[in-house]
């Protein structure tokens, strides 16, 4: 693994960089094991008590918060659907820069949501993969927000008809073609590429 997470007691999430190639898909994998798990408390499962167990089949953050989309997750849904991403922007997304500049799902209750829950969880977007409601390590969360908003960035300039080729998710399909060392600022990237471990961790991701 490129990226590693971990929990660590009395901190909750952590992460840590082992490859100066790693990419936003290995910090997807990299938290996928805390999405799985059922060992991890989230927040808002069984709302309004924290419960432990998967991230798949509960259904609080489609229904309460809004579902941000960048370039990247644009293109793959439009894709699963087998329409254009012009028509996939056209009708699943909304963009209201007075509000907040960026594009978001219209709808995540009708375009997300079915009777057993997500009907996109295989290209759910990046959002839903990175945010998991459990603490996480002030790093961890700056990486997670600097990653997120360089691709909402990227969606809201191709919808307005200027891309940005600097940003690093301009033109890329998916997620192992975007390299964290070209998305994150520099003292991000040298804090997340050169740290050591804190501590030894009370649990692990076990894939490898």
């Amino acid at each position: 693994m490129k990226v590693t997470v971990v929990q660590r007691a009395g901190i909750g999430l952590d992460i840590e960089c082992l490859s100066p190639d790693a990419t936003v898909q290995d910090l997807i994998d990299g938290l996928q094991w805390a999405a799985d798990s059922a060992d991890v408390v989230k927040e808002f499962r069984h709302w309004p008590r924290p419960s432990e167990g998967p991230c798949f089949g509960c259904t609080y953050c489609c229904r309460r918060f809004n579902i941000f989309l960048t370039i990247v997750d644009a293109k793959l849904l439009a894709a699963h659907h087998e329409v254009s991403l012009g028509e996939f922007l056209a009708y699943a997304t909304t963009f209201e820069p007075w509000k907040v500049d960026r594009v978001r799902i219209a709808d995540p209750q009708n375009y997300c949501l079915g009777e057993r829950g997500c009907n996109i969880y295989a290209v759910r977007p990046l959002i839903c993969r990175l945010y998991i409601c459990t603490p996480y390590s002030p790093l961890l969360r700056q990486v997670i927000a600097e990653v997120n908003g360089r691709g909402n960035r990227a969606l809201v300039d191709y919808r307005e008809g200027h891309e940005d080729g600097a940003n690093p998710f301009s033109g890329k399909t998916d997620y192992t073609q975007v390299l964290l060392r070209e998305v994150l600022d520099a003292i991000t990237w040298e804090n997340l590429s050169t740290r050591h471990s804190l501590s030894t961790p009370s649990s692990t991701q076990s894939k490898e």
